[in-house]
């Protein structure tokens, strides 16, 4: 029998894109099962089964930080001005994510819901989100649009 031998490089390059991948994946399931939790008042046994279901949105925010700032150090030499804007509005928007998690469930969590420290963590968590959308559009396109000009380019003759 032959044995099976596996690129480390290419295994080792995958990585961050999987726990981007994983982040990504799980920052969605987590933050849907939060939000379909019942909710009351601070103070309230509702509210203490929603803010641990909210706490644990943090974890994968974390990976997505870890995976997205591991993607843009190990390709920060490949990417174009595009990609680079991309992924620091990727990278901002991760961050603003999870500051705004933490600080409206560890930080403000006993306020009520329309006192201004903790409607300014739910917006600041509202601007993550949308920046890291917009973000990983604009780096997915640059990335896509790198990747089509490395494919179409003429091979080298000797």
């Amino acid at each position: 029998m032959g044995s099976v031998q596996l690129d480390t490089k290419t295994s080792r390059d995958a990585w961050p894109g999987l726990l981007t991948g994983l982040g990504l994946f799980g920052f969605f399931v987590s933050y849907m099962v939060a939000g379909s939790t019942d909710w009351g008042p601070p103070g309230t046994s509702a509210y203490g089964t929603y803010q641990t279901a909210n706490r644990l949105v943090a974890l994968p925010i974390v990976l997505l930080i870890a995976g997205v700032l591991w993607l843009g150090v190990t390709g920060r030499g490949r990417m174009t001005w595009l990609g680079r804007v991309g992924w620091a509005v990727t990278m901002g928007g991760s961050v603003l994510l999870l500051v705004g998690n933490v600080a409206e469930f560890w930080v403000f969590t006993s306020r009520t819901y329309v006192d201004p420290a903790r409607l300014g963590s739910w917006r600041l968590f509202l601007l993550g989100g949308s920046s890291l959308i917009i973000g990983g559009i604009l780096w997915g396109v640059a990335t896509a649009r790198n990747q089509s000009v490395s494919l179409q380019r003429e091979p080298v003759s000797r």
